[in-house]
């Protein structure tokens, strides 16, 4: 059992835990992608394309969760995807082949899911457990912080004349640093909690997982089209809209697991 645990110290984790599997692995790259292009020769195509392996990457980090029952393996995988946060990063540096940054990419995207679905689902479990009014719109602020950081921070080692390689050399840092409180507060489950989620799961509607699997899927394939539709003339406000429904349909289901 952890000790020193409090209801601001466990906030905090999930604020971490944000900025690092969602500021750091998934959107850093965005803020970053103009300054690949003009230093590293990455083309638009070779941009989106990048962009498509870190969604698809969340998306099974999504699955991978639902599928998942045991808090303690969720726990310890919301750590795996912490280190993973930092690892990706470094790798980053390493190597200018489009293979070997879409696979960092897709693996980053995976590491998404332990702040969005992972440390929610923790946290709100911890929270109930002992009795304290449940406001996740704070753990979800990480989201928006993790984003303006990262974007502050580019923006900062731009002014310095920071080459790419530098820059996500400095994203490894700051994930390594908000690493820290997110590891040490996130609350780890009792054996008392994993057994009644246990029970809670065995107690579903009969077909409902399968149901929230099979909408999860959907958000997978019709986001990866969006993200793949060519904007101009050819472009209709139908497939945007249903895209785009498909896709908040998908994470709706998300907040579910």
């Amino acid at each position: 059992m952890q000790e020193g645990l409090s209801k601001s110290r466990v906030y905090l984790a999930g604020i971490c835990s944000l900025i690092v599997t969602v500021g750091v692995a998934r959107f850093s790259y965005t803020s970053l992608l103009p300054i690949m292009q003009a230093e590293t020769g990455l083309t638009d195509a070779d941009g989106g394309w990048l962009a498509t392996a870190n969604y698809l990457g969340y998306m099974l980090g999504v699955l991978m969760a639902a599928s998942l029952n045991s808090l303690h393996h969720k726990y310890l995988l919301h750590r795996l995807y912490l280190a993973l946060s930092v690892v990706t990063s470094i790798a980053m540096v390493f190597s200018t082949d489009l293979f070997i940054w879409s696979l960092l990419r897709f693996v980053a995207g995976i590491c998404a899911s332990g702040g969005l679905i992972i440390a929610s689902g923790l946290i709100l479990k911890w929270m109930v457990s002992n009795g304290y009014r449940v406001e996740l719109g704070i753990h979800f602020a990480g989201v928006g912080i993790g984003i303006i950081f990262t974007a502050l921070l580019v923006e900062s080692l731009f002014f310095v004349s920071a080459d790419w390689q530098h820059q996500w050399l400095a994203f490894a840092v700051m994930a390594a640093l908000f690493s820290v409180p997110a590891w040490r507060w996130m609350p780890q489950p009792t054996s008392e909690q994993a057994a009644a989620n246990t029970e809670h799961i065995k107690a579903q509607v009969p077909g409902r997982y399968e149901f929230n699997q099979l909408i999860t899927v959907t958000e997978m394939i019709t986001g990866t089209i969006f993200i793949n539709q060519p904007v101009g003339p050819r472009s209709t406000s139908h497939t945007l809209s249903a895209n785009y429904s498909c896709s908040g349909l998908g994470f709706t289901n998300c907040l579910q697991i």
